[in-house]
């Protein structure tokens, strides 16, 4: 049976440091940055024969003492199977009557694995907050047969910023970074949440410390021109901030950028470079990008949704249009 589990950041550390395959959105640093973005923090753990089998940790937000809404960014570790009755098991364990609840796996999509969340009560919602489909780049080959892989258009575009005038450097002023994503706000009339802010940008830094690594390309008069970072978790690279400014498109900086950070990377001992999502459809410059990598597209299991609400539900699918 699921239980609150009542255990400090390093216990929770210790406990998944056991599980295979556990995501940076699963460890301590993203439920300080959770706690930073004003989420309350709760964690749970399914009991077999009196021996744990799964965990999860998500954030909630409770509303006139009765609501909770629940965002878990990656799922179960351990026995993903464990999902019946789990929505009212957390509601009622924390006293609220109405509770909404989300999730979205980074597990590689299996149509067993989403036959097994529909029976337990489990929906596909009508609003995502993102995308199941993911790019991921084997960063254990050469970095020869890396650069081989990248597509002849995203080789010839690395060729000519290469011919620039600039230097690659790490960035940690998380001012010049959140200038940068407002500059590309502009630039391409992007809503407010649709880049990241000076708070988000602060909050990540703090809580992923060393672990997370962003190079900026920096022209001669020690302008920013663009930048790339990822979050490093054991062996795996995650891309966290990309932004190019104005000049930086100009000057077609972002190939030989994020050249340099798989390099960076893989002298980090990291095996693969995670690139995030895409969108082929509606995106499909970004997509292209990613592409030319020589990244495979992998498909997660994604979003899904339950409530004990109907209105409930359909007020937090609306009102995602506009996060």
């Amino acid at each position: 049976m699921w239980e609150l589990l009542d255990c400090s950041d390093n216990d929770w550390e210790r406990l998944i440091s056991k599980q295979k395959g556990t995501t940076y959105l699963q460890s301590v640093p993203w439920a300080l940055h959770s706690r930073d973005l004003g989420w309350i923090v709760r964690r749970w753990q399914y009991l077999e024969n009196g021996k744990p089998v799964s965990f999860l940790q998500g954030g909630v937000k409770i509303y006139f003492g009765k609501i909770g809404i629940f965002w878990y960014p990656d799922w179960i570790i351990g026995d993903t199977r464990k999902t019946n009755n789990l929505g009212e098991v957390i509601r009622t364990t924390l006293g609220l009557k109405y509770a909404y609840m989300r999730f979205r796996s980074t597990e590689i999509y299996a149509e067993k694995k989403q036959k097994i969340l529909l029976r337990n009560g489990w929906s596909r919602p009508n609003n995502s907050f993102g995308t199941a489909l993911t790019m991921q780049l084997d960063l254990a080959k050469p970095i020869e047969e890396i650069h081989s892989s990248f597509g002849k258009k995203w080789r010839k575009s690395l060729r000519k910023s290469n011919d620039l005038s600039f230097r690659i450097q790490e960035i940690r002023s998380v001012t010049e970074i959140s200038k940068l994503y407002e500059e590309l706000k502009g630039l391409k009339s992007l809503k407010k949440q649709q880049v990241y802010g000076l708070q988000k940008i602060s909050s990540l830094v703090r809580c992923f410390g060393i672990n997370i690594i962003t190079l900026g390309a920096v022209d001669h008069d020690g302008n920013l021109l663009a930048i790339r970072g990822s979050i490093i978790r054991d062996k795996d690279a995650i891309d966290i901030f990309a932004a190019t400014g104005k000049l930086g498109r100009k000057m077609n900086v972002s190939h030989a950028l994020f050249f340099d950070l798989v390099k960076h990377c893989k002298k980090l001992g990291c095996n693969t470079y995670d690139l995030g999502g895409i969108d082929p459809l509606n995106n499909p410059g970004v997509y292209n990008f990613k592409k030319g990598t020589g990244a495979n597209k992998i498909s997660q299991l994604g979003e899904f949704e339950w409530s004990n609400n109907l209105i409930l539900k359909l007020a937090v699918n609306f009102l995602s249009k506009y996060r």
